[in-house]
C-alpha cells in the first residue's frame, strides 16, 4: 500500500527487498556517501542472524537512492531477504538533513535496558570481544568491524559474567590513570582463564598493596603512573597501553618475572602486538 504526504511531497510504501531488488536500486545511486564495507558487514550479519529491524530507504523526484545504500548492499551480501519502508519525491532540501540526527551508541542502549555503568560496559563488551574475535591485533582496529546494539546485547547475554569484570575496573576510576573499559574487558577474558589469577592482578594494579617488583601487576602499575607524568602528547597511546596490559599478564599467569615491560615498536624493530595466553620466547 502507498500513501501519500501532501504536505512533504512524498510518497512512503512498505517493500520487500530482496538481493535483485537491491542491486537495481543501488544501480540508482547518485552522489551518495563512500561505502564502508565493515558497516555493510554489520548489518549483513545482523539481517543473517534475524536482527534486523525495518528501516526507510529514500529516493529523491528523479528516483535516484539518496538514503539506505549500505543496508541494501547488506541485502546483496547476506543474501536476505528484507523489510523496509521506501520513501520516493524527497527534495533536495530534505536530503541535506538525512542522517544528521544523534546516533544511539551502545551505552545508551544498555541504559535504556537498565543496565548499571552502562557506557563502560558497552566499551568494555566491545574490547573483550575484540580480543576474542581478533587476536593479535591492535584495539584501535576496532573501527573497521564494526559492531551493532543487538550483536551488542547478544555478546551481553551470552557472557553476564563481563558486569562483574566492570564492577571490578570501575573501582580504578580516579585511582590509576587506566581505562576502566579496557580494565573490564581484560579482566573478564583473563579470569575466564583464572579466576584467582585476574582479580589479584587487578587487585595490585588498584591498590598498589602486596605487589612484587617485576611481575606483572607491580611493572603496568608503574608504566602508566609514569606515563600519566608526561605531557600529553608523549603519553601512551591505547595500542601500547592494551599491548603492556597483555604481556604483563601473561607473564603473571605463567609466574614468570619482568625486567623490561615494552612493546617493541619502531624502524628497527615491529614487534606483533601480543595475544592473551601466548608468549613469544
Amino acid at each position: 500500500m502507498i500513501q501519500t504526504t501532501p504536505a512533504i511531497g512524498t510518497t512512503m510504501a512498505v517493500e520487500q527487498i530482496d538481493p535483485t531488488k537491491a542491486s537495481a536500486y543501488l544501480e540508482t545511486s547518485g552522489e551518495n556517501r563512500r561505502t564502508r564495507t565493515g558497516k555493510i558487514d554489520q548489518y549483513a550479519r545482523d539481517m543473517t542472524a534475524g536482527n534486523w529491524h525495518s528501516s526507510v530507504l529514500r529516493f529523491d523526484r528523479d528516483g535516484k537512492l539518496v538514503d539506505g545504500q549500505h543496508r541494501l548492499w547488506a541485502v546483496v551480501v547476506s543474501g536476505s531477504s528484507q523489510v523496509f519502508y521506501v520513501e520516493r519525491g524527497v527534495s533536495p532540501e530534505a536530503i541535506r538533513t538525512i542522517d544528521s540526527g544523534l546516533v544511539r551508541t551502545g551505552g545508551d542502549v544498555l541504559s535504556i535496558m537498565g543496565e548499571a555503568n552502562a557506557t563502560t560496559l558497552a566499551s568494555a563488551i566491545r574490547y573483550a570481544r575484540w580480543f576474542e574475535k581478533n587476536p593479535g591485533f591492535a584495539p584501535s582496529s576496532q573501527t573497521r568491524d564494526p559492531f551493532s546494539p543487538d550483536e551488542l546485547v547478544a555478546y551481553l547475554r551470552d557472557n553476564p559474567g563481563i558486569r562483574d569484570s566492570v564492577r571490578i575496573s570501575k573501582r580504578m576510576f580516579g585511582v590509576v590513570p587506566y581505562s576502566s573499559s579496557l580494565a573490564g574487558g581484560l579482566h573478564f577474558l583473563e579470569a575466564k582463564r583464572d579466576l584467582a589469577k585476574a582479580n589479584e592482578f587487578w587487585s595490585q594494579m588498584l591498590s598498589g598493596a602486596e605487589m612484587r617488583e617485576g611481575t606483572g601487576p607491580y611493572m603496568l602499575r608503574k608504566a602508566v603512573i609514569a606515563d600519566r607524568l608526561k605531557i600529553r602528547e608523549e603519553r601512551m597511546n591505547i595500542n601500547v597501553i592494551a599491548a603492556l596490559s597483555i604481556k604483563a599478564w601473561n607473564a603473571w599467569e605463567r609466574g614468570r618475572e619482568i625486567r623490561i615491560l615494552r612493546w617493541a615498536r619502531g624502524p628497527q624493530f615491529n614487534e606483533a602486538f601480543p595475544t592473551i595466553g601466548v608468549i613469544n620466547e
